[in-house]
């Protein structure tokens, strides 16, 4: 599976906000629209589409959260059409590689809700760990990059 992180722009602006996770999901993660609204005032914070080949997929944030000064993957969305096909790991690790290559990252964080089944069980394969803290009631987990 090839899956690319794009940038957002007027093009794929509409279709992105249409996105949508499983009605199931939807406590889990801020909408699409809140994500960008909020990385427009965190230049910080870097919203991107999810694409594999040529169809959009999902959304990733990733950046430096200005209230800790450290690198967090903060948001994940995968449209429910396009769930348990991989994406979501292919672009959690496309980030990761991405933020390795900034010499002041050393270590990435996500935080999930404690139900969210799925979304432990991703990070936890790609190799984070929870710390024991909780952020806003999620669960903090992290990952040392060497």
């Amino acid at each position: 599976m090839t899956i690319e992180l794009r940038e957002i722009t007027q093009e794929n602006l509409e279709d992105l906000i249409r996105l949508a996770p499983t009605d199931a999901q939807k406590g889990f993660v801020s909408p699409i629209v809140y994500s960008i609204a909020e990385s427009k005032v965190t230049p910080e914070e870097i919203p991107l589409a999810i694409y594999e080949g040529d169809e959009l997929v999902g959304f990733l944030m990733y950046g430096i959260c200005p209230s800790d000064g450290k690198y967090w993957i903060l948001r994940l969305m995968v449209d429910q059409q396009y769930q348990h096909k991989g994406v979501a790991h292919a672009a959690v690790r496309e980030a990761l590689r991405r933020l390795h290559t900034l010499p002041s990252c050393d270590e990435v964080r996500v935080s999930y809700e404690p139900d969210n089944e799925s979304g432990a069980r991703l990070y936890e394969s790609l190799g984070f760990c929870p710390t024991g803290e909780t952020r806003f009631g999620e669960v903090v987990a992290t990952l040392h990059l060497s």
